[in-house]
């Protein structure tokens, strides 16, 4: 679950999730949600698959290079992901994210770009962890 949340100039989502795979999940339909329209989100359709290996000193650092690389992949490619496929994930230090996106390449004949992200940023990342929960508010560079 995301919601978003006010900010002076950039965009702030705060997502609360169960457990570390579905963090990175609604992480991800966040980021979905701030560059497409919300019909054209709920028209993606998983046409292809890429591999996701990534490793970091800790979860923060790993959570904006996720974000980040489906930033890179929209803005090189024009992939979208719509669903994070996760076979392993880690968060202690060195934290790792293993897994597969899937989604597909963006059609202006049936989606709708709504804002381009620059880049997921480390302003006020803290991944807060409680019973059953972890949650973590993520400012968005635009």
């Amino acid at each position: 679950m995301f919601e978003f949340m006010d900010h002076t100039a950039d965009v702030a989502v705060r997502v609360r999730s169960r457990d570390a795979e579905e963090l990175f999940c609604d992480a991800a339909s966040a980021v979905v949600a701030i560059l497409l329209d919300l019909k054209s989100s709920e028209a993606l359709v998983a046409r292809s698959s890429i591999p996701l290996r990534l490793e970091a000193e800790d979860p923060e650092a790993l959570l904006v290079d996720f974000l980040n690389e489906l930033i890179f992949l929209f803005d090189t490619t024009g992939f979208v992901a719509r669903d994070l496929k996760v076979t392993s994930v880690h968060l202690q230090s060195p934290a790792h994210l293993h897994g597969h996106l899937k989604g597909e390449t963006f059609d202006p004949a049936r989606h709708q770009a709504k804002t381009e992200i620059k880049a997921a940023t480390f302003h006020g990342l803290e991944l807060r962890q409680g019973s059953g929960w972890l949650e973590v508010e993520i400012v968005f560079d635009l």
